[in-house]
């Protein structure tokens, strides 16, 4: 994820953040955001420890085993490794998924 702080020369104008609807949507935005990078990051740790995404859970700033968290990876590991090779590649399938989910999202504030 990279955040670019208001800057007009690299950003549009932006009237700001005054209505309630920009909760709605920008909590949603990020709530997403953060189930796909617990995909990838699960999806990942997977593919190195030998087991499915639903056998694993996040804790203490690691993804391990349930039930069994002495085989645990930093999740900064997990990262580096999801943003190279296999994790690279479920990585850019993501995007289509974000972009389906910022068009949902636009559809049910407009319907507001």
């Amino acid at each position: 994820m990279h955040v670019v702080s208001a800057d007009t020369d690299a950003t549009p104008m932006d009237s700001g953040a005054i209505a309630s609807r920009t909760t709605y949507v920008t909590g949603n935005a990020v709530k997403l955001a953060a189930e796909q990078a617990r995909k990838i990051l699960f999806d990942a740790a997977a593919a190195i420890l030998g087991v499915t995404p639903d056998q694993l859970e996040a804790r203490d700033r690691s993804i391990q085993i349930k039930d069994y968290p002495q085989r645990k990876l930093p999740i900064g590991d997990v990262a580096n490794h999801a943003l190279t090779g296999i994790g690279a590649t479920l990585f850019r399938l993501s995007r289509s998924e974000r972009a389906r989910n910022s068009a949902r999202i636009a559809r049910n504030v407009s319907s507001e």
